[in-house]
């Protein structure tokens, strides 16, 4: 019998993890006392912000503000929301080294992944 979680089980354990995460303080980027930022989140409970290096398809690297509520994924520039990904359609993240530095991809269903 083979013991592996199914994909369903293994996304269920991935949402609740990024879920348990908002039980400490993970407001790295200070995102809680920015009212207009705060006031797109629609009154979702913030789990966890921090800047990161967005890299898109031509491997440019741009600055953002990745912040994660308990239903969605948001991509900040500066103030402005560029993206909103709903949990519910995430389909899994993956690392990888690419010499030294260290990426990670968010993978949706039915949606492009943001590579970081």
């Amino acid at each position: 019998m083979d013991s592996k979680p199914n994909m369903a089980q293994a996304l269920q354990q991935l949402q609740q993890q990024f879920l348990d995460i908002g039980k400490t303080n993970n407001d790295y980027k200070q995102v809680s006392g920015k009212q207009k930022i705060v006031s797109l989140f629609g009154g979702r409970n913030l789990v966890f912000s921090d800047s990161v290096s967005k890299i898109n398809q031509n491997n440019w690297t741009q600055s953002r503000t990745l912040v994660i509520t308990e239903d969605k994924i948001f991509n900040f520039n500066k103030e402005k929301s560029m993206r909103e990904m709903s949990i519910a359609n995430l389909d899994g993240i993956s690392r990888s080294m690419v010499g030294k530095r260290s990426e990670f991809t968010i993978h949706f269903k039915k949606e492009y992944d943001y590579r970081f």
